[in-house]
C-alpha cells in the first residue's frame, strides 16, 4: 500500500520530522530533509542528486545522480566526469556544456528495488564485487579521500548499482 503524504493534507511539521526518524528507508533528492534519516541511521537513496561527490559518506545511502552528457557530443558522463564537474549550481553545468537529465520512473524504482533488497538483505551484494562496479566505486572512493579530505567512508555508502549499470558499465555505453 501506498500513502502520498507529501500531498497530504494531513501533513504537519511534526509529523514530518517523526515520519523521517521512524521510516524503514528514506527515499530523497538531498534537499536537506534527509539529513534528519541520515543521522537517525535510517539508510538513505538518493535520486537525481548532484554533486555526485557531495555524497553522504556516514551513513548507509545509495546514489543515483542525474544521468551527464556532454553538449557537444551527447556523449554519456564516465565516472571521471562525474568526479571533476561536480558543481552546486544547474547553471554551472550548462555553463560547462553540459546537459542533466532526470531518470526515468522506472530507474527510480530499480533503485528504489535495490535499496529496498539491500535493507532487507536479499539483494546479491557480489553484485557490488564486480569488477566493473568495484572499478566506479574505487574511483569514487579515492576521490573522496584525496580531493575532499574525507577521512572514512560508511562501507555502505555507494553509488546505486542498478545507475552504474544502467549509465555507466562500459559494456551498456
Amino acid at each position: 500500500n501506498f500513502f502520498d503524504y507529501a500531498s497530504s493534507n494531513l501533513r504537519t511539521d511534526f509529523l514530518d520530522l517523526w515520519l523521517m526518524s521512524k521510516c524503514f528507508f528514506c527515499i530523497s533528492t538531498g534537499t536537506g530533509t534527509d539529513n534528519l534519516a541520515l543521522v537517525s541511521n535510517i539508510p538513505t537513496i538518493f535520486v537525481n542528486y548532484l554533486p555526485l561527490t557531495s555524497i553522504p559518506t556516514f551513513s548507509k545511502c545509495l546514489i543515483a545522480p542525474k544521468m551527464l552528457f556532454w553538449k557537444k557530443n551527447n556523449n554519456k558522463f564516465k565516472i571521471e566526469d562525474y568526479l571533476s564537474n561536480s558543481y552546486k549550481k544547474s547553471s554551472d553545468y550548462i555553463k560547462n556544456g553540459i546537459i542533466f537529465k532526470s531518470l526515468s520512473e522506472k530507474q527510480i524504482l530499480d533503485c528504489v528495488k535495490e535499496m529496498e533488497m539491500v535493507t532487507n538483505n536479499q539483494f546479491d551484494l557480489e553484485l557490488y564485487k564486480s569488477d566493473e562496479y568495484k572499478n566506479i566505486h574505487e574511483k569514487v572512493k579515492k576521490y573522496l579521500y584525496n580531493e575532499k579530505k574525507i577521512k572514512k567512508i560508511h562501507k555502505e555508502s555507494r553509488i546505486s548499482y542498478n545507475f552504474s549499470k544502467s549509465f555507466l558499465f562500459k559494456k551498456f555505453i
